[in-house]
């Protein structure tokens, strides 16, 4: 991965939207920032992202951890990829099934239920599915996640569109 610059490098501001069976609940601020931390074998970029209330400028929620691009190759660009995350909330996500295509500067990654690991502080239902969609056009990078709680079908969960603020 020498010569390969991930789509991802950087650090990006913009927007989000919280949504409910697509109704808009809420807008919030985020900053999400990449960083790569090595390059041979694999990949593997630094991922940390927080965001805040557009109302109150309150922090909301953050979440960081590591995405790991495999040198093992599913298509033309495209390569294997891991991605693990943690929540101040006390849950950890380990996607397995991911790929990263740096032809199509995209990022699709799947999470099921015994991939969620809940510390014993975690509140709420647990979640039974995640997926992450992240593509970069230009200079703008969008998102959109999709989640299940556990017994549920999954519903369109966020959606962003993120600016560019600084190059890796």
């Amino acid at each position: 991965f020498k010569d390969k610059t991930p789509f991802t490098e950087g650090t990006f501001i913009g927007e989000g939207t919280r949504l409910k069976d697509e109704t808009k609940l809420f807008n919030y601020h985020e900053e999400l920032s990449f960083e790569v931390v090595r390059r041979e074998p694999a990949l593997v970029v630094h991922w940390f992202s927080k965001t805040k209330s557009l109302q109150t400028g309150k922090p909301m929620h953050s979440e960081s951890g590591f995405l790991k691009v495999l040198p093992k190759q599913v298509g033309d660009d495209t390569y294997k990829a891991e991605l693990m995350l943690s929540h101040p909330f006390s849950v950890m996500e380990y996607y397995k099934s991911c790929q990263f295509d740096f032809k199509q500067q995209k990022l699709e990654c799947e999470a099921q239920e015994n991939d969620f690991h809940r510390g014993p502080s975690a509140k709420g239902r647990p979640v039974g599915y995640f997926k992450r969609e992240l593509k970069r056009e230009g200079d703008t990078l969008k998102y959109d996640s999709f989640m299940a709680v556990t017994g549920e079908k999954p519903h369109h969960h966020l959606t962003g569109e993120l600016k560019l603020k600084q190059k890796g």
